[in-house]
């Protein structure tokens, strides 16, 4: 399920329970610490507007750690902060009353918060100070706040005890002090609280029913159930930075350098984490995300090309060298390269700038025998790293880098080249990271241009130590921006884990900046849609998984001063006729500094997309293209693609392409925009050939021709809407039509490879033991002198030359091969080999179908490398090693084979197989009991309602007056008049282009395919005739009728 919005005023009804606000709790714990600064000077400095430096300057608090403070209270709704004036207001109402109330200085509850930060750092023992501390607080304090008109403010502060209390009990039944793990499987068995007083016991006891994790048996003890408790992990992380938040007065009123300015030595340790905590918490998600880093690394090796594959892996930041670890084993033995190691031996390179790390790394690979070696290096110098490599006889254009989690977590090097401040870049960056902290070791704030300028500085050095290599496969973490923040509350980690990075100097960004300082620096991805996001599907990003590699050029914002070249562009790209003025490029450039992007290939512009913002789909049906500009909204929520101008004669071919492609993904990782959407041009249709353009572009969406234009965008997964009427009027060839298309960008998600061990290599390849509907589908292309590269797989039929009649042949070949007949649009609805070929693999899997629930989750999960034992169908997901990625994955999973949305706690409802399969079956059987597969085909159609009806007639009213469509009905008449028959025939296409296009426009029907139309329309002549007794229905309906006749036409 795609989660909208998860905000804490949606969320504080569930209070405490750990299944719904697990994240609220650790918010709290976080956030905690900034409050109590908050409440006693900081926010009642904010009755009026002020900087970041007047607050400072008021208040004697240093600005960074300062800065900090303030973003956290925005996040949470007691400030407002203005971007523009980049000044803060207080959000006066009960909540902030409520804050000041409750955390003033001299509140009982503030000083006993103060000291649960000093004095009850986790993980603490059963029955310690730290332990007392919390049940104490919870006793005796905690009615103070839970009395508090602001249910948010309790949860937030329960957080503060809870949090540290919880980390203790559940790291304590699971890990010994040096971080051990001494099994998952008995890790709750072990509690024990009989040592404790009785009265202690039922503080715990109520405790945890209130959490909805356990209960108190008669005999005093504490029983725990399985749900909720595991969530408890995910605290571990944030909680280990307690050594920080304990000194938070100190950081924010005098020391802000505390803990990482001075002559820090690496290897003495850190003062301001809980390093063995930490590494413990993120232990378990970073398992499931190498998994997925694999899904790159696996097509790097699985292939039979070992002379140009890679000798070198290499991880700089490789920690312990688990990451190099799991990679060599999964190459070993899950690929074809495995096979040959002996002939072809690949080894792993630990880079790391700790020698601590290298001394782990060493000693991990050497006793599980992988062939390595270590060498010290720096993220932030890669040029010299590459001089490191060559000494040690490593050829960099033999190697594959991988890193997880290291570039936001890289020295901060400040700029040399950042750009101007009244350039598109700078309002990029302003725009990006308006509400974002940074701070220098010395914790002074960085501006948002200047972070953003040394990121892509970081990223030019390593896309220069990239060249000529295998290219980067990276995990990386991003930062949400206050609104996305406060919009996805409960759904992440984001509010924690931004305010600890932050004062704990990492250098987290947007996922659209960051996309956007890599293009800047020459590197993209291999296939911009195998780029994963984290959640998937979700309406924001958390992290980024990618295959980054040097291309021979750089996607940047276009300026002014690229206006001459834009121009140049222009008249090499378009006929005179539809050629934009300067005026209008320059229009675009101005109204929109942050939406264009050029290509420069060796410091030259041979390519420029124009976008914009807007509202609504439906704002395109008053536009005009050559004043486009002036519909810009800012904070629309619809990305519209204006134009590509591409130079055909540059030196790099398919540019415009990747323009495009580029342009997609940071819509796709931008949580201000919901969709894409273009009006464009068929390039092969003119009105003089006779044909009707609703019928020619229905004809390309159904596969009867190929039209160029059309096919770039729907080769690469966007479906046709419909045509926009007068949108382009000296467009004469088009009569001045548009055609409306879409891309579903949010929906877009990486797939994830299906693992199995390679086969030995020479053994020869069978439809039995392969994925034979790629061979079948590349055998057919080869055929027809269209042989298709591996890195060619996922390229839109149309973009690889494939015209309409081989299409057709391809297809008919496929049916052969499939032993039925395809629809007639199969390669229209999955454009490109790659998802034709799994496509066929799932349908021809049909009658192999899983028949339960449990064998859905068997199958998942051993897709998961995770197989199912039968005594193992009891044991919780968590206890099985499933982390939450896993669990969204299994749920989607499921979801997909019952045919309807699962909730998102779905999982945690039915926390271990057993449970989950069964209550999946009584899903179906319900669904069978019903009948739902009928219920469509045996209940009375639906109908409009009437104010729908009257918008659709009073915008066919319209259509049907239009000029353009009174001509045509009135040659229509002219042509026809003694054949009623063959009249009614001819008017038939185009009453479905004025109809359809006005259904599609209020959403009644998804686009223009014939059986969409067809549907569209029977259900406005049903609605018709069933509400013609209403008399303005009626009315309206005569008015229709009368503008469709317009020109005295006798055929109604």
């Amino acid at each position: 399920m795609v989660v909208l919005s998860a905000t804490l005023e949606e969320s504080v009804s569930s209070g405490i329970d750990l299944n719904t606000n697990a994240f609220l709790l650790v918010h709290g714990w976080t956030a905690g610490a900034l409050l109590l600064e908050s409440a006693d000077k900081l926010l009642p400095a904010c009755q009026s507007a002020k900087t970041l430096s007047e607050l400072a300057a008021e208040t004697s608090a240093k600005e960074g750690p300062l800065a900090i403070v303030l973003r956290c209270c925005s996040a949470l709704g007691y400030l407002h902060f203005d971007p523009l004036s980049r000044t803060y207001t207080a959000a006066d109402g009960t909540e902030l009353q409520e804050l000041l109330s409750c955390l003033g200085p001299a509140s009982e509850a503030g000083k006993c918060l103060r000291q649960l930060y000093s004095q009850a750092k986790p993980p603490f023992q059963i029955a310690s100070d730290g332990f007392n501390l919390c049940l104490d607080a919870w006793k005796d304090v905690r009615p103070s706040w839970k009395a508090s008109n602001s249910k948010a403010l309790g949860i937030l502060l329960d957080g503060v005890v809870l949090a540290p209390l919880l980390t203790s009990l559940t790291y304590n039944a699971r890990w010994n002090e040096q971080g051990l793990d001494m099994g998952r499987e008995k890790a709750f068995d072990n509690f024990e609280f009989r040592a404790l007083s009785k009265a202690s016991c039922e503080v715990l006891g109520s405790m945890f029913q209130e959490l909805g994790i356990g209960s108190v048996n008669p005999d005093g003890a504490v029983l725990l159930s399985a749900k909720g408790r595991q969530r408890v992990y995910s605290y571990y992380v944030p909680t280990s930075y307690s050594p920080l938040l304990s000194k938070f007065h100190e950081v924010l009123y005098s020391d802000p350098g505390w803990g990482f300015a001075g002559d820090l030595d690496p290897d003495d340790g850190e003062i301001h984490v809980d390093r063995t905590l930490n590494v413990v918490g993120s232990g378990a998600q970073h398992t499931t995300l190498f998994k997925d880093l694999l899904d790159h690394v696996h097509k790097v090796f699985d292939n039979d090309k070992f002379e140009t594959q890679p000798k070198f892996v290499i991880d700089t930041g490789c920690g312990d060298g688990h990451l190099l670890h799991t990679i060599y084993a999964h190459v070993r033995d899950q690929t074809a390269r495995g096979k040959v190691l002996e002939d072809h031996p690949l080894t792993m390179i630990g880079v790391d700038f700790n020698e601590k790390a290298r001394v782990a790394t060493a000693c991990n690979l050497e006793e599980h025998k992988v062939p390595h070696r270590v060498i010290a290096g720096d993220i932030g110098k890669p040029a010299a790293l590459m001089t490191q490599l060559k000494r040690k006889k490593v050829d960099p254009s033999k190697a594959l880098h991988v890193r997880s989690f290291l570039d936001h977590d890289r020295p901060y090097i400040a700029a040399k080249q950042p750009p101007a401040e009244d350039s598109a870049a700078a309002a990029f960056a302003m725009a990006e990271l308006a509400d974002f902290v940074h701070l220098d070791k010395d914790g002074a704030p960085i501006p948002p241009l200047e972070l953003f300028a040394s990121l892509v500085e970081h990223m030019a050095r390593w896309a220069d130590a990239l060249q000529g290599s295998h290219g980067l496969c990276m995990l990386e973490v991003m930062q949400l921006d206050v609104p996305t923040t406060k919009r996805f509350m409960n759904d992440c980690v984001s509010f924690h884990f931004d305010i600890l990075q932050g004062l704990s100097r990492q250098y987290m960004v947007s996922a659209v900046s960051f996309a956007m300082s890599c293009a800047m620096a020459g590197l993209f991805p291999t296939d911009f849609k195998a780029v994963q996001a984290y959640p998937e599907q979700g309406r924001y990003c958390r992290m980024l998984n990618q295959h980054l590699v040097r291309k021979p050029y750089v996607i940047r914002l276009a300026e002014l001063a690229d206006l001459p070249k834009l121009e140049c562009l222009e008249e090499k790209a378009w006929a005179p006729c539809l050629r934009a003025s300067s005026e209008v490029l320059k229009s675009r450039l101005q109204k929109v500094p942050t939406g264009n992007f050029v290509c420069e290939v060796d410091g030259e512009v041979v390519a420029v997309l124009y976008t914009q913002r807007i509202p609504a789909v439906s704002a395109v049906d008053s536009q005009k293209f050559m004043d486009l500009s002036s519909s810009h909204d800012p904070k629309g929520r619809v990305l519209q693609l204006i134009a590509i101008s591409a130079d055909a004669d540059a030196k790099v071919v398919g540019v415009g392409s990747d323009l495009r492609s580029f342009a997609l993904l940071l819509a796709k990782l931008d949580p201000t925009v919901d969709t894409v959407i273009g009006v464009t041009r068929c390039s092969n249709y003119s009105a003089k050939n006779g044909s009707d353009m609703a019928g020619y572009v229905a004809g390309h969406v159904q596969g009867k021709h190929a039209d160029k234009t059309l096919g770039f965008h729907t080769g690469y997964g966007a479906h046709v809407a419909r045509p926009v009427p007068d949108f382009r009027p000296e467009d004469e060839d088009n009569e001045g039509t548009g055609v409306l298309i879409q891309y579903d960008v949010k929906s877009w998600t990486a797939s994830h490879m299906d693992i199995t061990p390679a086969n030995a290599v020479g053994e020869k390849k069978t439809p039995e033991n392969t994925a034979t509907a790629v061979d079948v589908l590349r055998g057919i292309l080869a055929d027809m002198k269209h042989p298709v590269k591996d890195e060619d797989l996922s390229l839109g039929f149309f973009n690889l030359g494939i015209d309409s009649l081989e299409m057709v042949r391809i297809r008919n070949q496929l049916s052969t091969w499939a032993g039925r007949e395809l629809p007639s649009t199969f390669l229209l609805d999955f454009p490109s080999v790659q998802e034709a070929a799994a496509e066929l693999q799932r349908q021809k899997g049909k009658d192999g179908k899983k028949t339960s629930a449990l064998e859905v989750i068997r199958q998942v999960m051993a897709d998961m490398q995770r197989p199912l034992s039968d005594d193992q169908l009891n044991l919780g997901f968590f206890v099985l090693g499933i982390d939450s990625l896993e669990m969204i994955r299994i749920k989607n999973k499921l979801s997909q084979w019952l045919g309807e949305e699962l909730s998102s706690t779905f999982l945690l409802d039915h926390p271990n197989v057993q449970e989950l399969a069964t209550e999946v079956d009584k899903l179906v059987s319900k669904r069978q009991k019903n009948g739902s597969g009928d219920a469509e085909a045996n209940s009375e159609p639906t109908i409009l309602d009437v104010d729908l009806l009257l918008q659709v007639q009073e915008k066919l009213k319209k259509a049907y007056s239009l000029s353009q469509n009174q001509k045509k009905m009135a040659a229509l008449v002219a042509k026809h008049s003694d054949d009623k028959a063959a009249y009614a025939k001819a008017l038939e296409p185009l009453l479905a282009e004025v109809e359809g296009s006005v259904l599609v426009s209020l959403g009644i029907i998804d686009d223009l395919q014939a059986a969409n139309l067809q549907k569209g329309r029977k259900l406005l002549a049903l609605s018709t005739r069933r509400l013609r007794r209403k008399e303005e229905v009626a009315k309206n309906e005569q008015e229709r009728l009368a503008a469709r006749i317009g020109w005295g036409l006798f055929y109604p």
